[in-house]
C-alpha cells in the first residue's frame, strides 16, 4: 500500500479534518481516506468478476427467480 505525505495542510482545515474524525470514530488517515474515496469514487468492478459474484449469490440462495411476474403475483396474492 502506498504512503502519501501532504505538506503545508493550513490549521483550520486540519482542525475540520481532526474533528470530522473524531465524530466518524476515525483516525485522521483513514478520514482522509475516506474522504478521497467519496470525492474520487470507487474503481469500477472488473465486470468478470461482478458476474462471478452475482452467480455465486444466486447459487446460494436458493429461493425462486425474481421476475417481474412472480414479484406481481406475490404482490397481487395479499390483496384479493
Amino acid at each position: 500500500m502506498a504512503t502519501l505525505t501532504i505538506k503545508g495542510i493550513p490549521e483550520p482545515l486540519h482542525q475540520r479534518i481532526r474533528e470530522s474524525a473524531d465524530m466518524n470514530h476515525r483516525s485522521i488517515n483513514s478520514e482522509v481516506i475516506a474522504r478521497l474515496e467519496a470525492s474520487l469514487g470507487s474503481p469500477r468492478p472488473d465486470r468478470a468478476e461482478m458476474l462471478e459474484r452475482v452467480r455465486d449469490v444466486r447459487s446460494r440462495h436458493g429461493g425462486p427467480r425474481l421476475t417481474e411476474a412472480w414479484l406481481r403475483e406475490t404482490k397481487d396474492a395479499g390483496r384479493s
